[in-house]
């Protein structure tokens, strides 16, 4: 899968994913503004039921990514000067990877496991947080529950877009998503606008 893009597929922790979080970029000019502190894409309360799900054993999912260094190389391989400056300003600015898909995923399991947000328990209902658990079972829930996450090596600023969209198929993009999933002079104005 994703293979295209010289993928790394393996399986990462919750506790390693809440510590690359802060050095992802989400860029809006593709992807939708969204995480637990953004208030787009996923409600709080569905990030509460995705926590809860998930150290539950009851959900799964992927996260994919472009690796910042290795997609600088891969673009000035390419001469590809678009990607190349993106890739390049993404790198000056600390961010190791840059978000393609899973943003609300990882951005959940940060606010869980660095800023003690809780979640909702699916078999009784409660809210509950990661404190209420004994020591070895926030240690279990920290180490041991694991995600998959691409991280792609090989693929450019278009190539991003593209992907963002192609796998966002299934969860249709609104027009609004979609028309701004591919960066244009015109999505980013309307982007700037409405940010003011």
């Amino acid at each position: 899968m994703l293979e295209a893009y010289d993928n790394r597929e393996e399986k990462v922790s919750l506790g390693i994913l809440s510590r690359q979080y802060l050095k992802t970029f989400l860029d809006p000019s593709f992807q939708r503004y969204g995480g637990v502190e953004n208030g787009s894409g996923w409600s709080k309360t569905q990030c509460e039921d995705y926590i809860g799900n998930l150290v539950s054993d009851m959900t799964c999912n992927s996260v994919i990514r472009a690796d910042v260094d290795s997609c600088l190389r891969y673009a000035i391989e390419e001469n590809d000067k678009e990607s190349e400056s993106y890739f390049k300003d993404k790198k000056d600015k600390g961010f190791e990877s840059v978000s393609i898909d899973g943003n609300n995923s990882t951005s959940s399991i940060f606010h869980f496991i660095e800023k003690g947000m809780c979640f909702n328990d699916p078999q009784t209902g409660d809210k509950k947080l990661l404190k209420d658990h004994d020591e070895q079972k926030q240690m279990d829930i920290r180490w041991s529950n694991k995600i998959t996450v691409h991280t792609l090596k090989r693929i450019s600023y278009q190539g991003m877009c593209y992907l963002f969209r192609n796998v966002n198929k299934s969860t249709k993009l609104n027009a609004q998503e979609y028309r701004q999933a591919m960066p244009t002079k015109l999505a980013a104005f309307v982007r700037e606008v409405s940010n003011k």
